[in-house]
């Protein structure tokens, strides 16, 4: 999905804290329920596909409710249009895969922290006005009509200076 403006990447924010929090919560609650792994991911995923409708809705002190709400009604589904599914994991085999997600959560989120560490390092290297401009493009969602008249310059210079810096950042990543 494309995020227009400084609210939409706000609420994408939100979601991401929101999955982050929930996400092993809701696979724990619906994997009690559900017989195999497999059948349990999916139904996580409708749930965070239709939380990510009712996304503004998540911002009540009703979350909890929602979130585990909209579990019920996943798995409720789930049955209907699964009827010979048993219901209920192992939990041997449910705590195994969970120690595996663990490990491989871990690592992304370490891998992704030096990704960034990395990413931030690069954007100081750049020089100052071109620093600003992608920072109050990319991380600010300033458009560049707004940078640029803020800035006394053409929309062409600001996007000239954001691809400038874009290629920088890519080289210096990437090479």
């Amino acid at each position: 999905m494309f995020f227009s403006g400084k609210d939409d990447y706000n609420q994408a924010l939100f979601f991401q804290e929101v999955f982050e929090e929930y996400n092993q919560r809701i696979f724990l609650f619906i994997a009690a329920k559900v017989s195999q792994r497999d059948n349990a991911l999916e139904i996580t995923q409708e749930v965070f596909i239709h939380l990510w409708h009712y996304r503004k809705e998540l911002t009540t002190e009703k979350r909890d409710s929602i979130i585990f709400k909209t579990c019920r009604q996943a798995i409720s589904r789930f049955f209907k249009h699964h009827p010979g599914n048993p219901p209920a994991l192992f939990l041997e085999e449910l705590q195994l895969h969970l120690i595996d997600d663990a490990e491989e959560e871990l690592e992304y989120r370490l891998e992704k922290e030096s990704r960034l560490e990395q990413m931030q390092a690069a954007i100081q290297t750049l020089p100052e006005k071109r620093k600003y401009i992608l920072v109050a493009n990319k991380i600010e969602g300033k458009t560049q009509k707004q940078i640029a008249t803020e800035m006394n310059l053409s929309r062409t210079a600001v996007e000239n200076q954001i691809q400038k810096a874009m290629l920088f950042l890519k080289a210096k990543l990437l090479g």
